[in-house]
Formats: structure tokens, C-alpha cells, sequence
């Protein structure tokens, strides 16, 4: 069995709201931010609208492609 999964170039949220150093108040600005949790919440319910739960919502687990 082969699990292929597209790379992320920026790695997970969670890596980059604590790389402060990389990334400073300057560049994850209040409004990327806010897209940010509007594109999670949409996700979220995307997801539960399918009947999918999903048991480990964190940073982590988003990727950030953009």
C-alpha cells in the first residue's frame, strides 16, 4: 500500500504560528489570519456536512499551501 500526499510548502499552521523568528506579527498579518480560521471553519463544516468527524482539530493538522 503507497500513501501519496501533496508536499506542503510551508509546513503545518502549527509550525508557523511558532516560528515567530520566520514569521513575524508583520508577515501573519490580523486579516491572513482571519482568512486562515474562515477557510478552517468552512473545511470543518465541509467535513461534518459529509457526516465526517474529525476527532484531532488542531494547528497541526492544517496544512498551509499558500
Amino acid at each position: 500500500m503507497k500513501v501519496v500526499m501533496e508536499l506542503a510548502p510551508f509546513g503545518s499552521l502549527g509550525d508557523i504560528l511558532r516560528n515567530t523568528r520566520k514569521y513575524p506579527d508583520s508577515v501573519l498579518t490580523t486579516i491572513l489570519r482571519v482568512c486562515w480560521l474562515l477557510d478552517m471553519a468552512a473545511a470543518i463544516g465541509h467535513i461534518h456536512s459529509r457526516n465526517i468527524k474529525h476527532r484531532d482539530i488542531k494547528a497541526e493538522n492544517f496544512l498551509v499551501f499558500h
